[in-house]
């Protein structure tokens, strides 16, 4: 099967072929920002932490809770999408490359499959959580966490980032197995 000709955007960027497309890529960017944004903020709290703590002598107590329960998962779901995208997952590739072309898109979409299970499972784990700790009104008894938030409130972040991951392997699989090169290998 040979691949179809793309045109590409001023930028250089391949543009979107349907309107799902554009959609899904939307929402991959507003992901990826989430997730950038959750990294500087990491680094922002960070510094004042420590500057709040040694220079001024009145260490901020919500710190820790904030970075661990909100940012880091934030960092993490959010960016999975675009490290998917662009290949900057771990990758042991080696063997994959002395197969045939034929034989490697058979593997391509076998592992795809794989993934997209995987990530179904795990958003859906995530949506259970998230779904009990709501309807039981979960939240951290005085004094017991640095945050005196909801616990749903951070778990609700493991299913939407994955949901964003899902959509990009849906749509990767839609590629290889109309025998087009995905979108993160051009």
């Amino acid at each position: 099967m040979s691949t179809p000709v793309e045109t590409t955007t001023p930028d250089g960027g391949v543009p979107a072929r349907s309107g799902a497309c554009a959609a899904g890529r939307r929402l991959e960017g507003v992901a990826t920002a989430v997730s950038g944004t959750a990294l500087v903020l990491i680094g922002v709290v960070t510094i004042a932490e420590v500057v709040m703590r040694y220079v001024v002598g009145a260490p901020l107590s919500w710190v820790l809770g904030l970075i661990t329960d909100y940012l880091l998962p934030a960092m993490f779901f959010f960016g999975l999408s675009y490290a998917y995208r662009t290949g900057s997952h771990v990758s042991i590739d080696f063997l994959h490359r002395t197969f045939p072309p034929r034989v490697r898109r058979v593997v391509d979409v076998m592992g795809t499959v794989l993934a997209l299970g995987l990530f179904v499972l795990l958003g859906t784990a995530g949506l259970l959580s998230t779904h009990d700790a709501w309807s039981a009104g979960e939240i951290p008894p005085p004094g017991g966490a640095e945050l005196p938030l909801p616990t749903w409130t951070s778990l609700v972040l493991i299913p939407l980032g994955v949901l964003v991951l899902v959509v990009r392997i849906l749509h990767t699989l839609i590629s290889l197995v109309r025998g087009e090169q995905p979108e993160e290998d051009r």
